[in-house]
């Protein structure tokens, strides 16, 4: 039994890292240059670490609003309440899935996001990211979801103030 949760464990690792390596790619398709306007694997303070920051410590001490942590979780499931304990209240908090994307597996529709998950994510100032297509009615009007599309907007847009 140890054998099989040790396996699991490691594809779950395994797909969450192929999806930072994803999204570090598209960041420098979309300009972003890390170092420079982001962080990865970055420790805010003692018990927060994040996959994604932006864009820097400097400009946290100065301005929070104005950045932007980020959670990879291939699936609304993983850690998801671990995630936003953890994240600072007073930034822009987001969790990268690959909610619509058939190469993570078959379960990761729409439905994936339970009202349950939104409410709480609501609650802790977190908004999912998931792939436009994936976004439906329900989604939309619970106001915690957002395509990549629309997050790398929002990030072009605060980078402004960096």
């Amino acid at each position: 039994m140890a054998l099989a949760d040790s396996n699991r464990q490691s594809r779950v690792s395994r797909s969450g890292s192929s999806l930072m390596h994803h999204i570090s790619f598209l960041l420098g398709k979309h300009g972003f240059e890390l170092e420079k306007d982001y962080q990865r694997e970055f420790v805010l303070k003692e018990g927060c670490k994040l996959d994604f920051f932006f864009p820097d410590l400097e400009n946290y001490k100065n301005e929070p609003k104005n950045c932007c942590s980020v959670a990879c979780q291939t699936t609304s499931n993983d850690r998801f309440r671990l995630t936003f304990a953890q994240m600072p209240a007073d930034t822009r908090n987001r969790a990268c899935t690959a909610i619509g994307n058939s190469n993570f597996g078959d379960k990761l529709g729409p439905d994936s996001l339970s009202n349950n998950k939104l409410d709480e994510a609501k609650k802790n100032g977190v908004k999912f990211v998931i792939f436009e297509h994936a976004i439906d009615n329900r989604l939309i009007a619970s106001q915690t979801v957002m395509s990549y599309n629309d997050w790398f907007s929002e990030l072009k847009a605060i980078k402004n103030f960096w």
